[in-house]
């Protein structure tokens, strides 16, 4: 690129100059001549960034012209002032300084003081009309790279260039000196921090360097050592313990031989005179090919050789460890065509003997499940990488199965080469059976929460079937014959009552509600259901022991444990059978107590179901009572039915056993603490307690129309007094106008718009702290609870209710009377 000078009018350029603030002005040369542009000096292919201080215009084109002329491409920065001067030196980079001797402001040894402080290494020429020879030599002697007079301009270009060269080759020798001390810095760093100790000595055996390593291993300071015979100071001893003659000894050998010395135990001593062993090498230093002395290193090989020690006490440990842990540890050569080692958990886990794949290591392939098999095989080629980390299944010899968690890991040889693949292999078979039940509980919580909505709904439309069948029976002008079926169309109520609220039990894990039952009782009203869920083929047998001890259970969770059993049962029967179910005292002794883990002596009641089915497999048998496991097919059972029986059994404080053989029938044995016999003592005449009311005023917030009508009908009834809201803003503008004569608030849990019954019923009692309050819902106490504890005095009614639940619920809260079957 060519440069041109840009030559303004000379009172513009004053005008600039003067300029208060001003910034150095920046002139570029003009073209070269021909003949410049041909030279083949270095300097005239290169662009020159020149720093000029110069007061005058005029001065200032008269030596970019020359410098022009003689083909130099310069690049200008103009400076008046020092002050503009120093600015324009610290903000840029040039690759030269001229400068006048004399300024209105300033005179040049300012300048050059300036380039001396802030950069020396800058060429600086003075380019003067007026200096005399002493200042001239003055300024030479202050760092003055020249100085040219004004009307001798032809000697500038020459004395650019000769200052550019001096300099270049001043920074090269700069550069060289430090990159020669940065070479002899990292040297010396190199052999201070190398942890082998490094000692060099002259060809007489005297020491001429050490490094801090070697004078720590031998206890002396450099001053000590240096100039001294190297053999002499450290006594140097052969393997065995012998000392070396002075002639044979390695650093006097080399010189002879010209080949290195190694040694991988000699002896070297220290300077309080104790001896330690090393690895050593001894070599010849050489300049210009001829020997000048000898360099050694050596290694305290104290703690490698107490390592070996320790080595061998670990291995023995290692054998211990991997023989004790539940983990199979395993050694194979990289071809996997010998197996080094495997550790007994192989015979735990695999049911194979370790022998057996010692003498054969194909085998422990020839145990993964064929359906994973190639998939493992395609593995393989990553255990000397590392990342082989693989989960399959084995196959046991009696047919069960296990998932195993296989890692490898490769083992290098002193030359960093995979020779050996180390591996741990883990039976994580509990792990993937939690994280089936895991995803599996998941799915049925999500089946829960859709039975707890379904039962929540369908004890609403019950609620109405026992009201409405509740006012039928009292209701003389009904027919007695009629009654009958109305009976019947109530316990038919009762029972869908006790099913929704085991739906709500499966849905939010709803606490046992026991009583003392007559297991006979309980089982004996349930004979009609099973027969017709056992169907024709299967016969139902059944043994009830007279005069049998109550227990204190809960009768839909003891309906529940049989009807699983009976189900299980029919299931093992497809083509038909024999179901026996046995109710009979049982006395446990101590002696007994003590072969059934879980059970203290005493009487229990043993409930037995017997079936003639297909039985269970031995190896299946310790699953069955597992949360998810189960034999039938995809879609034909959940895995939870005998889980669920044996979590009902344990909340009993009972004991669960089986006993099955195949092609012959299962029985099962459940055991349920009896209660002690209690004086018989003649029942209290029962209290009446009339539910009939005073005229008082009860609030129903019902957002079922059909609940809250006939609450409202059977209220009316028995003497109350109604208001009805079906959302929280209906219920709100009520208690607005009627909260003064309000007695009792009767809500549903939870209602529409937007503010739960608690809460409504919170905002009432602010104002009304008299008020009594009884909640309804649908769902199970277990969600009411929470809310009850921290206020006592308000009820929980759940649905369905019957009308004398509903009327002596209201009675006994505004009475502030305790139920009792809670008392």
């Amino acid at each position: 690129m060519t440069y041109i000078i840009e030559l303004l009018d000379i009172q513009q350029l004053r005008r600039q100059t003067m300029r208060p603030g001003r910034q150095p002005l920046l002139f570029r040369s003009p073209s070269q001549t021909p003949a410049a542009r041909h030279m083949n000096d270095i300097e005239s292919a290169r662009i020159l960034r020149i720093l000029y201080l110069e007061d005058c215009l005029s001065d200032r084109q008269f030596v970019a012209r020359a410098l022009a002329k003689d083909g130099l491409r310069c690049e200008f920065t103009f400076a008046d002032s020092l002050e503009n001067f120093k600015a324009a030196l610290e903000q840029s980079e040039f690759d030269l300084i001229l400068s006048d001797f004399t300024l209105p402001t300033c005179d040049g040894d300012e300048a050059l003081a300036i380039v001396g402080r802030l950069r020396p290494e800058i060429p600086f020429i003075f380019c003067s009309g007026t200096i005399g020879e002493e200042k001239a030599v003055a300024s030479l002697k202050a760092g003055a790279t020249d100085w040219v007079l004004k009307n001798h301009l032809g000697r500038l270009p020459g004395a650019i260039r000769r200052a550019l060269r001096e300099a270049s080759l001043i920074a090269q020798r700069k550069e060289a000196q430090l990159r020669l001390a940065e070479t002899a810095k990292r040297m010396q760093l190199l052999l201070e921090s190398s942890g082998e100790g490094i000692y060099g000595t002259d060809l007489q055996g005297r020491c001429t360097f050490l490094n801090r390593t070697a004078a720590q291993l031998i206890g002396r300071t450099p001053e000590e050592v240096l100039g001294r015979n190297a053999h002499e100071l450290l006594r140097h001893h052969k393997l065995d313990g012998s000392p070396y003659p002075e002639e044979d000894c390695p650093i006097f050998q080399i010189f002879q031989t010209g080949r290195e010395h190694r040694s991988e135990s000699e002896v070297f001593w220290r300077a309080d005179g104790t001896a330690f062993p090393v690895e050593y090498s001894c070599r010849v230093t050489l300049e210009a090919g001829v020997a000048t002395g000898s360099v050694v290193t050596f290694t305290d090989i104290t703690a490698r050789q107490r390592a070996a020690e320790v080595l061998r006490e670990s291995e023995q440990r290692f054998r211990q460890v991997t023989e004790s842990i539940d983990e199979v540890f395993w050694l194979t050569d990289l071809t996997k065509h010998q197996m080094v080692y495997i550790s007994p958990a192989y015979e735990r886990i695999w049911g194979r003997t370790c022998e057996s794949l010692l003498a054969s290591p194909a085998s422990w392939m020839d145990a993964i499940h064929s359906e994973d098999r190639d998939r493992v095989k395609e593995a393989l080629t990553l255990q000397a990488t590392g990342l082989y980390d693989l989960e399959y299944r084995i196959v046991r010899p009696d047919g069960g199965e296990r998932w195993i968690h296989d890692r490898a890991f490769p083992i290098q040889d002193a030359a960093g080469k995979v020779y050996r693949v180390a591996g741990v292999a883990a039976d994580i078979t509990k792990n993937r059976q939690l994280e089936e039940q895991f995803r599996q509980a998941q799915r049925m919580e999500a089946i829960g929460q859709f039975a707890g909505g379904i039962a929540h709904d369908f004890n609403n439309l019950l609620s109405v079937i026992q009201m409405q069948t509740s006012l039928l029976l009292t209701d003389p002008g009904v027919d007695s014959g009629i009654k009958g079926g109305i009976q019947e169309i109530m316990g038919a109520a009762e029972r869908g009552a006790d099913l929704t609220r085991r739906l709500l039990t499966f849905s939010r894990r709803e606490t046992k509600r026991s009583k003392d039952l007559d297991l006979g009782e309980v089982l004996g009203n349930m004979i009609k259901l099973l027969r017709r869920i056992m169907g024709e083929r299967i016969s139902l047998e059944t043994r009830f022991a007279p005069s049998l001890p109550l227990v204190n259970a809960d009768p839909g969770m003891v309906e529940q444990v049989l009807m699983n059993l009976v189900i299980n049962a029919r299931d093992a029967m497809p083509d038909g059978g024999r179901l026996t179910v046995r109710l009979e005292k049982f006395e446990l002794g101590a002696a007994e107590a003590a072969a059934k883990p879980g059970l203290a002596p005493g009487t229990f009641v043993c409930m037995q179901v017997c079936d003639t089915g297909c039985g269970i497999p031995r190896g299946t048998l310790p699953r069955i009572f597992e949360p998810f496991f189960t034999t039938k097919e995809d879609g034909k059972g959940t895995g939870l039915g005998l889980a669920t029986v044996f979590g009902i059994v344990e909340q009993h404080h009972g004991k669960i056993e089986v006993e099955s053989e195949l092609n012959k029938g299962t029985t099962f044995k459940v055991f349920f603490p009896a209660l002690q016999s209690l004086p018989v003592e003649a029942p209290a005449a029962p209290r009446p307690r009339p539910n009939w009311g005073n005229g008082e005023l009860v609030l129903i917030v019902e957002d079922d129309l059909l609940v809250s009508a006939l609450a409202r009908t059977v209220l009316e009834r028995y003497n109350y007094r109604i208001l009805e809201a079906a959302t929280t803003s209906a219920a709100l503008a009520v208690w607005k106008e009627h909260h003064a004569v309000i007695d009792l608030l009767l809500t549903d849990f939870i209602i529409p718009g937007g503010i739960s019954g608690p809460d409504l019923a919170d905002k009432f009692l602010s104002d009304k702290p008299s008020l009594k309050v009884i909640y309804t819902s649908g769902y199970t106490d277990s969600i009411v609870a929470p809310r009850l504890s921290r206020h006592p005095g308000r009820r929980f009614l759940q649905k369905p209710f019957s009308v004398s639940d509903l009327t002596s619920t209201v009675r006994e809260c505004l009475e502030g009377r305790i139920r009792s079957e809670e008392s």
